[in-house]
C-alpha cells in the first residue's frame, strides 16, 4: 500500500476517533453546565442566609417550623412530632427529614 493511502487511512481513523470524542465530551460538558448551575444556585442561597435567619419564626400559628428549610430555601416546613418510642420532645421536618430534640 503506498504511503499516502496509509496516512490517509491514519487521517480518518484520527477523525473518527475524534468525533466519538467529541459525543463523550459533550455529555461532559453537559454535566459540568449542571453543576455550575448547581453551585451558582448554593451560593445564592448561602448569600441571602443572614437576612433569612433574621426572620426566621420558630413557631407559626402554634407549630414548629424547620430552621434549615428556612434559611437555606426560605420555605415554610412544620415540624411533627416522631410519635412511638422515641424520647418526648423530638421532632422531625417533614421537608428535609431533620430531626430536632430539646439538645443542639
Amino acid at each position: 500500500m503506498p504511503i499516502t493511502d496509509v496516512l490517509r487511512a491514519h487521517a480518518d481513523a484520527t477523525a473518527d476517533r475524534l468525533k466519538a470524542k467529541q459525543s463523550r465530551l459533550q455529555i461532559q460538558l453537559l454535566e459540568l453546565e449542571s453543576r455550575k448551575a448547581d453551585l451558582e444556585a448554593q451560593m445564592r442561597s448561602a448569600d441571602k442566609a443572614p437576612e433569612r435567619v433574621l426572620s426566621f419564626t420558630p413557631q407559626i400559628d402554634g407549630e414548629y417550623q424547620c430552621p434549615r428549610c428556612w434559611v437555606e430555601h426560605e420555605l415554610r416546613s412544620r415540624l411533627k412530632p416522631i410519635p412511638g418510642d422515641t424520647a418526648p420532645g423530638v421532632f422531625r421536618c417533614q421537608a428535609c427529614r431533620l430531626e430536632f430534640n430539646n439538645r443542639y
